[in-house]
Formats: structure tokens, sequence, C-alpha cells
């Protein structure tokens, strides 16, 4: 399947580059201007195709779609935010040759080229697969990891797989449709390769079954069959698995998250810093007239710094601007905040409900500790007893923690007085790093601002 997806998405490239130069040579024609490559011509070009590969890279756009109505909403989130860029790139170079007339038939021109092609070519790939390039796959094993292959199978017809049968000693009873595929057991396998045409050999089993595995491997080599291993690994873990390879070794990496691509690390890493950046310009006045404000109103320091878990259970200062009164540092450290809490001073209930005081946190995202989406950083003392009354909560320290986040805007926000507000926010934790997307970040951006619910505590 990756090979599959890697070559497709190189040809999907090649032909974006190639339409993104024609729909801007049909510009200049339909704007009845020449096209003489002039400086500001090639930089637009490289400048669109930049854009639209770090696009479709983060909206997934450069693949294969069977689901016309996939293909559509994916098509125009891409094209959205690329005529977005395009558009103020153009508006910068303003004059007779980037006029917005212009610019106006490049995008039209694009889309409708980029997404005909790509309807297209998804189709011819499809049925060609399918008459050309049909593999008979026999299954050996109808279990969890069995029955999860032959759904991708069904969702990914480019791949051209014909199900022959499943092998499996066990009858599923429970699941009718799969034991009306199931066309003998594992001692059988001999018997139907010689009967059957087979192409390919999935093997779906458990770990445990060392012995049967290894003879299969043997029968299948004899009968010079394509064979793939898929045990079912799902029963030690429901974590996400990516295999991978140390050296020469391939291992199996645990709780693989899309962040872990160091391409997607550099994208949210961009967009961390050009948000954070620009809050703390425009909000800069802000943070001056609530400093003095604070300062005037209580003895103490303007600023609250707290050590906090993060990346990797690595601490970190977290920066707020002071809500409360002074406290011992034992209280402080140990004592979370709560709506109609005591030691909230006059300003400081102020900045808390319009959450102002969270502002200096886009300081720790400028300085890498912090994203501006992401789990949100507990005290070290919570860090040590949340880890004892939640399974897998570390995991979530595998990505920076955020100012906002997935649980905060769907409601599990503030204390974690109870053990099942604690194991809600946990879990859409974990739902956020394994879904991650910069479309996601963004969304929960919109709905920490924009939502009533989220935008009393969400920051």
């Amino acid at each position: 399947m990756n090979s599959y997806d890697k070559f497709y998405r190189y040809i999907y490239l090649l032909i974006d580059i190639f339409l993104i130069l024609v729909s801007f040579h049909l510009g200049h024609v339909f704007r009845g201007l020449s096209y003489n490559q002039t400086l500001h011509d090639q930089v637009l070009v490289l400048y669109s195709i930049i854009s639209w590969f770090v696009i479709i890279k983060i909206t997934h756009f450069d693949r294969i779609f069977i689901n016309h109505k996939e293909r559509i909403v994916h098509f125009v989130k891409s094209i959205a935010v690329f005529g977005l860029m395009v558009t103020t790139l153009g508006f910068l170079f303003k004059g007779a040759r980037y006029s917005r007339l212009l610019t106006a038939y490049y995008l039209i021109s694009y889309t409708v080229l980029d997404y005909s092609i790509h309807h297209l070519i998804d189709t011819v790939i499809i049925n060609w697969n399918r008459n050309h390039f049909r593999k008979n796959v026999l299954i050996i094993g109808a279990g969890r990891m069995g029955r999860k292959i032959l759904s991708e199978i069904h969702k990914h017809p480019e791949m051209g797989y014909q199900l022959v049968g499943f092998l499996e000693d066990k009858p599923k009873t429970d699941t009718p449709e799969i034991d009306k595929h199931i066309i003998g057991k594992l001692s059988e396998l001999e018997r139907i390769i010689r009967t059957v045409k087979v192409d390919e050999i999935i093997i779906a089993l458990p770990l445990s079954f060392e012995d049967t595995i290894s003879k299969i491997i043997a029968t299948a080599e004899e009968y010079g069959i394509r064979l793939r291993l898929i045990p079912d690994i799902y029963r030690l873990t429901v974590q996400k698995i990516e295999l991978s390879n140390i050296g020469s070794v391939p291992v199996f990496q645990f709780s693989a998250i899309p962040l872990d691509d160091p391409f997607n690390r550099l994208i949210k890493r961009a967009f961390d810093i050009l948000f954070a950046g620009t809050v703390l310009i425009l909000f800069s006045p802000v943070i001056v007239f609530a400093a003095i404000a604070v300062k005037m109103s209580s003895k103490g320091p303007v600023f609250f710094v707290q050590l906090r878990t993060g990346y990797n259970q690595n601490n970190f200062k977290c920066y707020k601007i002071r809500s409360m009164k002074v406290m011992p540092q034992s209280i402080q450290d140990t004592l979370q905040a709560t709506a109609d809490d005591p030691r909230k001073t006059k300003i400081g209930d102020f900045l808390r409900r319009t959450n102002i005081d969270e502002l200096p946190q886009f300081w720790n995202v400028l300085k890498g500790e912090m994203s501006v989406v992401g789990p949100r950083p507990h005290m070290l003392n919570h860090t040590k007893e949340f880890n004892q009354r939640v399974d897998k909560y570390l995991i979530r320290h595998f990505i920076k923690p955020g100012i906002t986040g997935w649980a905060q805007v769907n409601g599990w926000r503030g204390p974690t007085d109870t053990d099942e507000k604690l194991k809600k926010r946990i879990e859409y934790d974990l739902w956020y790093m394994e879904n991650w997307s910069l479309w996601l970040d963004i969304k929960i951006i919109f709905k920490t601002i924009f939502s009533k619910q989220s935008r009393l505590n969400a920051f």
C-alpha cells in the first residue's frame, strides 16, 4: 500500500506542476496579455508550485479517491487555501501583469483542469488495475486483522486485489459475511494452492502461531507465491503502529502519530511561530495595560511563573499574567484553580474570564516549549498523580503541550476533580494526537475564539 501511495503521489505532483504552468499561460491568454516569462512570472509560478506541494501534503489531496464526495471535500479545502496564497502574492506585485482579472483567470483555469484531471486519472487507474493487474489473494486468518485487511481491499480497488477466500480453523458464526468466504482450514493450504490460482498470501494470525506461520512461509516459497505477514499485533495494544527500521532491522513502532513525521512537525512549528508572533504583536498593548492593572491592584509580581510538564516529560516554565493573590509555593504547585476560586483578585477575575492572563504563553510557543494547539500542560505533581489514575496518561507528552486543545473545545476543561473528567480529557488529547492535521489545528483555534462554550476556559 505504501509503495502504491508513493508512486501515485509522485505522478500527481508532476501532473499538478504541469497544470500550474498551463493554467498560468491560459490566464495570460484570457486576459489578453503576452506570456514572456518575466521574473515576476517565474516567481509566481515557483511560488504556486511550492504552495501547492505544501497544501496537498497537508490535505492529502495527492492520493487516489474512491469516493466522489470525499474527493470534492479535499479539493475544495486545497484550492481555497491555494487561491488565498496566490491572490496574496499577486497583490504584493501590483501592476498590469498581476491584475486581479489575471489572477482570477489563472485560478479558475487551474481549478477546472486540476479537478478534472484528478478525477479522470483516479477513474483510469482504478479500472486499469482492476482489469490488468488483478492479484488473487488468499488471507490466512479470519480474525480481527483478517477482516480489516478485507475491508481495506474493498476500499482500495486501485491495488487490484481479488479475494480468493480465507483459511480459518474456527468458523466465524458471529460474522456470516466473513464465514461465507472461508474456503478451508489452515492445514489445507497446499490443496487450495493446487486447485485455485493464488498470486499472493496474506498471513493475519496472532503472534502465538509461530510454528504455523513458519510452515506457511515454507509452503509459499515452495510454490513461488508472494507472501505478506500481518501479525495480529492489535491483541497487544490498540495504539497506532508503524513499521520502521533501526539500521537494517525492521521494528514496530507503537503510538505512531502524524507528528512523528519531520515534515508535519516543520509545518506545525512554522504555523506556531507565525500565529504566536502575530498574537504577541497585536495584543502587546493589552498585555502592557494588564500588567499595569495587576501591579496597581495587588502586591506581587506581574507574571505568574510555574513549572509544567512538557514535551517528552521535560519541565518548562509556563508564563501567565498573575490573576491571584500571592500564595506559598506549596499551595501554588498543588491546588488547581476553580471557577469561584477565592484566591482570585478583582482584576484577576476579569483577566481569567477574558483569557488575557494566558497571553504570555504565546512566548512559550515562540521559545518552542509549547504549541498553539495541543494537550494542556499540567503541574508537576499533577502529572505524577494523573499518571496513577489514568492509563496511557504520559502518552500525551509525545507532543508539545498547547494553549488550547481538542479536549478544551469539546467541553473537557477546567478542574479535573473526578476520574471521569480526567479520562475524558486524556481520551480527547490522544484522539487529537492520532488525528493531527493543520486543518484540525485551525478548526480548534476557530472554535476556541468563536464558541462560547470553549472560549470561557479553553486558553
